[in-house]
């Protein structure tokens, strides 16, 4: 068929395409909403934006609407192909007989192709779409409620199937028309694919002799989750290996803590004491476990998604980091591409991510499938190296527990229709009303939330089993901290007060398949900061002199029982100044997170803490000690200091503050938590208050 006849019977369906999915562009730009912080909104900071950044926001919708441009113009060709080339459609004569049944079937085709892919995936991902379905009440919200709670997913699946197979019938139908040279040509074609393909799988080197080290954080992952019913991998690997039950992180907030757990060091000492710190305060990571293993011949890379932007802005030793940037222009990308709903059902995929990085740093499409399959492409690599170090980092189980179907229904409240349907939505900016039933559906989502991390970690450790790297591979599994979820009136979250357990008593599980160890559980207190050190010490590697953690051999071994360990930790940011929380009121005030920040044009336009800030927020700290016995709490005030002291074996639950009626133990605990405080070279002490030397 001659190139300009070709042009000519696709120019329809084409144009079709391109008008569709213009008017689909057009109508989510008419719907969009405003930028919002961590959950947060100034409709001030929105106006700046919009004046200073119209550039960018315009580059950015542009490269969307070329997006949009090209599905139209490639679903117009689909279609067309299967019109011209369908059995029931073809003919080898004029067709104008048909000419109006295919100008009816190539707009109509397109509208129920596009609606096909958009109802699979508010399906398989319906937070994406809350915002302009579920929220908005009414048919939209009765519309998302059919789908992802009548419509099974096993029938979107058979569609999926029957579509793909009428287009493979128009395929075998257009091979079998063409010529002799042209079926020559493209028989040829697939052969070699496939030789290449199948001499890629059968062919890859395995040069790995271990041993290896995998991380597997969990962000989040509270350790009563660790069991046979969320956690089933896991758990296996507690069951091969040994874990520690009193784990303590010293602030519980991602960067801080990932800098910890890397460098063994308390944040005072490495200087991250909150999410957005400065180039100055995360550069010069001397001595880090990654920088460690790269000297000792091992290929390092860390692999995450949105929680896990941290990695891409500390420069701590990995030779490889997939993992999203944030910075200012980041939040400008990703609230517009979320307002364009009808794109994204093409783009929530592997592929999509690659077009769009910014789709690894969507809270609300923390898939840990996706996750899995480039931590197996990285291994992939990996494994052509004698050994190496991964750092795997999942998302889901941080707020808002955006999990894929079918997790997200898997332990909530059958029939719920409230706000907390699908997800945990950021709220720090406003005061909620949880019930007992938003109580049991948030858990619940949470719950679905670490069992499909859990699930997607399954397939890692068949993969290594596979590849036969498993029995020469140590992993860890751990928290960066776990989270409240409104027990004892403690809210949900983490990071804001140190009441309850559940955040700062982290998981930590070592499996070793080099040594066998005679426990199976450790009771003592441990802390982050020991981490490192062990490691190096399970790799029989020096540890660095200049660090405040110690090696866990000796419990691992079984030679001593205890180490003797205290546990310390501080509070990073409020975020907030209006939200919920018993803390809002025995705090230093200042104000939330859009006036705290700033835009650092010499740095990457990331968004850091301003300077006038930074002193205030180190000085309104609330702080604690935890032994095996007590726990004390420093929180400052305005006033003075506010103590609290929980006695934790007549008091697990930290419900009766004891400090009025314990004097003595009280002063013993504060002197020891103060000596920690003050290995800060950089405070200085006056009127019980802990003030900054170095802004």
């Amino acid at each position: 068929m001659p190139i300009s006849k070709i042009v000519k019977k696709c120019s329809f369906s084409v144009l079709s395409g391109l008008i569709f999915f213009f008017l689909l562009y057009l109508f989510c730009l008419l719907e969009r909403s405003g930028l919002s912080v961590m959950g947060v909104k100034n409709p001030l900071a929105e106006k700046m934006i919009l004046k200073n950044f119209w550039q960018n926001i315009l580059f950015i919708q542009l490269k969307i609407l070329f997006s949009y441009l090209f599905l139209g113009l490639f679903l117009g060709i689909v279609l067309n192909f299967f019109w011209t080339y369908f059995p029931f459609f073809y003919s080898e004569k004029k067709d104008n007989h048909l000419k109006w049944l295919r100008y009816l079937s190539i707009p109509v085709g397109i509208i129920l192709l596009n609606s096909y892919f958009f109802i699979y995936n508010l399906k398989k991902y319906p937070q994406l779409y809350t915002e302009f379905f579920y929220d908005r009440s009414g048919w939209r919200q009765n519309l998302q409620i059919f789908f992802t709670d009548k419509v099974p997913f096993m029938v979107l699946k058979l569609t999926g199937l029957f579509l793909f197979v009428l287009f493979l019938i128009s395929l075998v139908n257009a091979f079998f028309k063409l010529q002799r040279k042209g079926k020559i040509y493209i028989s040829s074609i697939i052969f070699v694919g496939l030789v290449i393909f199948f001499s890629s799988v059968i062919y890859r080197r395995n040069n790995n002799q271990g041993p290896n080290l995998i991380i597997v954080g969990v962000d989040s992952l509270r350790k009563d989750r660790v069991n046979s019913r969320f956690t089933p991998h896991i758990q296996q690997l507690a069951d091969e290996g040994i874990i520690f039950s009193s784990a303590y992180v010293s602030l519980p907030r991602t960067f801080p803590e990932v800098i910890t757990l890397l460098t063994g060091k308390y944040p005072h000492n490495h200087r991250v004491r909150h999410m957005f710190p400065s180039k100055d305060e995360r550069e010069h990571r001397d001595g880090s476990l990654p920088e460690i293993l790269r000297k000792q011949g091992y290929v390092t890379g860390v692999v995450s998604d949105f929680a896990g932007d941290v990695f891409s802005r500390m420069n701590i030793g990995f030779d490889v980091v997939k993992a999203p940037y944030f910075n200012f222009y980041t939040i400008l990308k990703q609230r517009s591409l979320e307002m364009h709903y009808f794109l994204l059902p093409y783009i929530t995929n592997s592929l999509g991510r690659k077009i769009f990085p910014v789709l690894k740093e969507f809270a609300h499409n923390a898939d840990p499938f996706l996750l899995a399959d480039e931590t197996k492409d990285l291994l992939k690599k990996f494994q052509r190296k004698k050994k190496f170090f991964l750092f795997l980092f999942f998302s889901t189980p941080h707020f808002p527990y955006a999990a894929p179907y079918p997790y997200y229904q898997m332990y909530t409240v059958p029939g719920y229709k409230g706000r907390y349907k699908y997800h945990k939505p950021p709220s720090i900016y406003e005061k909620e009303n949880i019930g007992d039933l938003e109580t049991k559906q948030i858990r619940g989502i949470y719950n679905g939330a670490v069992k499909s991390v859990d699930d997607a970690l399954g397939e890692i450790i068949r993969f290594l089993e596979k590849e036969e790297l498993l029995n020469k591979t140590i992993i860890i599994v751990t928290s960066d901290h776990g989270e409240n979820l409104y027990e004892n009136e403690w809210y949900v979250g983490h990071g804001e007060h140190f009441r309850g357990d559940y955040v700062v008593n982290i998981p930590l599980i070592v499996c070793n398949p080099l040594r066998i160890y005679p426990l199976k559980k450790v009771d003592t207190i441990v802390r982050d900061v020991d981490l490192m050190p062990t490691i190096l010490g399970m790799l029989d590697l020096p540890v660095p002199g200049k660090i405040d953690g110690v090696s866990l051999l000796p419990l691992l071994v079984g030679k001593n029982k205890t180490l003797n360990l205290s546990a310390f930790a501080e509070t990073g940011i409020w975020f907030s100044d209006t939200a919920e929380g018993f803390y809002q009121e025995k705090r230093i005030y200042y104000p939330d997170i859009t006036s705290l920040g700033k835009i650092d044009n010499s740095y990457n336009n990331e968004v850091v803490i301003k300077e006038e800030y930074r002193p205030l927020i180190i000085t309104a700290k609330h702080r604690m000690l935890r032994t095996k016995d007590y726990k004390l709490i420093y929180m400052p005030t305005p006033k003075g200091i506010i103590f609290e002291l929980y006695d934790l074996k007549n008091d697990p639950s930290e419900t009766r503050n004891i400090v009025n009626r314990h004097k003595e133990i009280m002063e013993k605990l504060k002197k020891q938590l103060y000596v920690w405080i003050l290995q800060d070279k950089n405070i200085v002490f006056k009127n019980d208050f802990f003030l900054p030397l170095y802004y």
